[in-house]
This record gives structure tokens, sequence and C-alpha cells, in this order.
């Protein structure tokens, strides 16, 4: 059974922006979690299908997806976030491992997608906060 794993409540999260992480493995979910709580009202799904659930509820402004994930796969999960009216705002960062041995770099792979930003695991935390960074100007309020 797959379910909300991390929800920062407090009061100053009120006035934060809200973002889903979607991630199969809870490790990665939980240290994207404290990457991005101290700017962001965090929720975590395990599985694309209650991902798409947290997304369709929360209207986060941003969504971390996994490529790789049980029952409905990042990037279909993209897709359909990018095609919903209600849900196209949404900044989507793709963070997976599928790229890890590729010389590639991860503007490249980036192509032919919808999503706003992608990062290959593993990733430095310092990658992770400069990608946000560039990707909050573009969140409306």
């Amino acid at each position: 059974m797959d379910e909300k794993v991390k929800k920062s409540g407090d009061v100053e999260s009120q006035t934060k922006r809200r973002a889903v992480i979607v991630d199969d493995d809870p490790e990665v979910g939980r240290i994207l979690h404290l990457l991005l709580k101290p700017r962001f009202e965090t929720h975590i799904a395990l599985r694309g299908d209650t991902g798409l659930e947290l997304i369709r509820e929360i209207k986060p402004h941003l969504a971390v997806l996994d490529l790789v994930l049980p029952s409905i796969d990042g990037m279909t999960l993209c897709e359909m976030i990018k095609s919903d009216d209600e849900l196209k705002d949404t900044q989507v960062l793709i963070v997976t491992a599928t790229t890890r041995h590729s010389d590639l770099p991860d503007t490249f792979w980036k192509l032919g997608t919808s999503a706003d930003g992608f990062l290959s695991k593993p990733f430095l935390p310092e990658e992770v906060q400069k990608t946000i960074m560039q990707m909050i100007p573009q969140m409306k309020s």
C-alpha cells in the first residue's frame, strides 16, 4: 500500500510553494524532501498513480519525478501533467538513474520531453538546488 510519506505542514508552509516528489526509492524521496523543505511544502509518493492523485489534489508548483516507477512511468506522468489545463504550469524535474552511465549531458536527455529540468542520479545536493533555483522564476504563485 502506497501512501504520502512526508508532508511538511507547519504554519510557515502556508506561504511556501508546494512540491510533490514521486520516486519508488524511499531514501531518494527522503533526500529530495530534505533538499526542498526550506522552500517547499513537500509531499512524497512511491508510485506513479499515487503521485498523479497527489499532484491533482495539491496542484504543486513543482513535481520531481523518477522515470522508472510502478504503475505509471515518470515520462507518461510528465506528459499527463503538461497536457492537463489545471496542471500544465507545474514545473517538472525528472531525476533518474536511467542515464547514469551515459556520457551525454543531462540537457541532452531533457530534449524530446516536456520536462522543465532533468538530473541524473546519483546527484549532488548542489545540483538539485541549482536546478530548482533556475526553475523557481517560472513558477506561478
